[in-house]
């Protein structure tokens, strides 16, 4: 395809694991059920460990979110081979600070183009669910890309695909967190 059908994404990196640079993401090396080309380190945490730290239930929680995508829609990318991923940089800006927990030290916001990616959601995923019921229609909510009243849009981005180099790092000082670095797009 050509380079004019990418769209920009922004990915926000938890403890800065990537490092500064340019780099491929890729799926493990690990080839897994439903998942032959192997699993995002998102996948891994729930399919290979079993469970999200300090969470479970969230690991079940994942497992029916799976289930129901294999089922219902399996032409959308997997949430176990994505890199996960916000539509604008401001949005990049605001989930890092919102939802990079307090045992997390940095973040930090890579640019992304590519052509093959899913939108979806992700308030729709929340805790607010009382029964397997609710939940389950919510997910299918999700997959199809449905709106709540306040949504949280975040990007699937199969694997593997290039990501810039880290264009802003967050570190936590205190509660609050400081930019440390910027680099101009």
């Amino acid at each position: 395809m050509h380079e004019a059908n990418k769209i920009t994404y922004y990915h926000v990196g938890r403890d800065c694991r990537l490092g500064s640079t340019a780099r491929c993401v890729t799926l493990s090396q690990v080839p897994l059920g439903p998942f032959p080309g192997g699993l995002s380190r998102h996948g891994e945490q729930y399919v290979v460990r079993g469970h999200h730290p300090g969470n479970r239930e969230m690991a079940s929680f994942e497992s029916l979110i799976e289930e129901i995508w294999s089922g219902h829609y399996p032409q959308r990318p997997s949430r176990f081979i994505s890199l996960f991923a916000c539509r604008t940089l401001e949005n990049a800006r605001k989930f890092g600070k919102k939802y990079c927990g307090e045992s997390v030290a940095c973040f930090d916001i890579r640019k992304i183009e590519c052509e093959n990616a899913s939108v979806h959601d992700m308030d729709w995923l929340s805790a607010r669910h009382r029964t397997i019921e609710d939940r389950t229609r919510d997910i299918h909510r999700y997959w199809k890309g449905l709106a709540t009243r306040t949504p949280i849009w975040e990007v699937l981005i199969p694997l593997p695909i290039w990501v810039g180099p880290s264009i802003e790092t967050y570190n936590r000082q205190g509660r609050r967190w400081i930019v440390t670095k910027t680099e101009n797009e």
